[in-house]
């Protein structure tokens, strides 16, 4: 005979399981669209850096 009160539970934790996982998604999703941004301003800092640098060696100082 089958247990619908256990099926019933089994349901709701693979249902809770997959909202659970799904936010965890959402959230490291934001936090890699955070890290790229960042590295892209960094890889900006870094060219105006070396132009900067380049100027200055063409320049001669």
């Amino acid at each position: 005979m089958i247990d619908y009160a256990l099926l019933r539970r089994l349901v709701a934790d693979e249902e809770q399981t997959l909202v659970d996982i799904e936010y965890e998604i959402r959230r490291v999703e934001r936090k890699l669209t955070e890290l790229k941004r960042e590295r892209d301003e960094h890889e900006k800092h870094l060219r105006d850096l070396r132009d900067l640098l380049n100027v200055e060696v063409n320049n001669g100082c």
